[in-house]
């Protein structure tokens, strides 16, 4: 497991989300900033996505991009391509800069029948 390069509140929930999505391959970080959470998340077959609207933030994560099965990329939510292939949804101090209700409706068109969308407490909402 990587360890963190700095402390805060939300890199305080990192281990939390990481035991919660245990078994998940495919994995979408929505609101990824720098891309912390997707390196720490990173394991032997899972392939995670990180999207930002910051294009700062993107070319931050992709700056320090190790390993073939992380993607990052510059897009809002609400216009990422929708197709049920993913175990998880994760939000991290994100789903609250969005309109909730639809947030939460697109994360479930999303994902496979059993998959699961992680909010961070933060956001006051757990799925």
């Amino acid at each position: 497991m990587p360890a963190l390069p700095y402390w805060n509140h939300n890199t305080a929930y990192y281990p939390w989300i990481k035991r919660r999505l245990l078994g998940c391959r495919r994995v979408l970080d929505v609101g990824c900033g720098d891309g912390t959470l997707v390196r720490y998340l990173q394991e032997e077959g899972r392939r995670i996505v990180g999207i930002d609207i910051s294009p700062t933030m993107v070319a931050r994560a992709e700056a320090d991009l190790h390993g073939s099965e992380i993607r990052f990329a510059l897009c809002p939510f609400a216009a990422y391509p929708e197709d049920k292939s993913l175990d998880a949804v994760v939000f991290v101090a994100s789903l609250h800069h969005m309109d909730m209700r639809c947030s939460l409706e697109k994360a479930k068109r999303l994902l496979e029948e059993d998959g699961d969308a992680r909010i961070e407490p933060c956001d006051g909402v757990f799925v």
